[in-house]
């Protein structure tokens, strides 16, 4: 996914991926396909002259969006010329791709999916990384979350 942008890029993380997605990529390994710096994305903007942006998030934090609408927002003030890609994992949803157009920054950026369902502890146990999926199935009745690991 990162090698989807050519070149030297900066990456914004959702912090709640970092701790898995260590278990798949070192930093080296993401600084030799390209990633200049990372950042934790939070509401503060980010300081950067890189001129591409990419932001990895789960798609089940939708808030996120407002975020990084804020700093495509901010950057386009300022008159920073940016690429910017949200990469969502699983995969984009609905209430993303409704964000971002109610944001108004929906044709500034390249949306990417990043399939990753599983995450590896061991040679023998995987997770699915999807808060609340225990408490959505047993106290709400919604099997949503199971669809995804069918």
């Amino acid at each position: 996914v990162l090698d989807e942008v050519a070149g030297r890029k900066d990456l914004v993380l959702d912090k709640a991926i970092v701790g898995p997605l260590d278990l798949l990529l070192s930093a080296a390994e993401m600084r030799e396909h390209g990633v200049q710096t990372f950042h934790f994305l939070t509401e503060a903007i980010v300081r950067s002259e890189s001129t591409q942006m990419m932001f990895l998030v789960r798609s089940t934090r939708v808030q996120l969006i407002d975020w990084i609408a804020a700093q495509i927002l901010q950057d386009a003030a300022a008159g920073k010329d940016r690429t910017y890609t949200v990469i969502f994992v699983p995969k984009r949803t609905e209430q993303c791709m409704a964000r971002l157009t109610s944001a108004n920054i929906r044709a500034s950026v390249r949306i990417v999916d990043c399939p990753i369902h599983f995450f590896p502890f061991d040679r023998d146990l995987l997770s699915t990384e999807v808060p609340g999926v225990f408490a959505d199935y047993h106290v709400s009745g919604d099997v949503a979350g199971a669809f995804s690991t069918a």
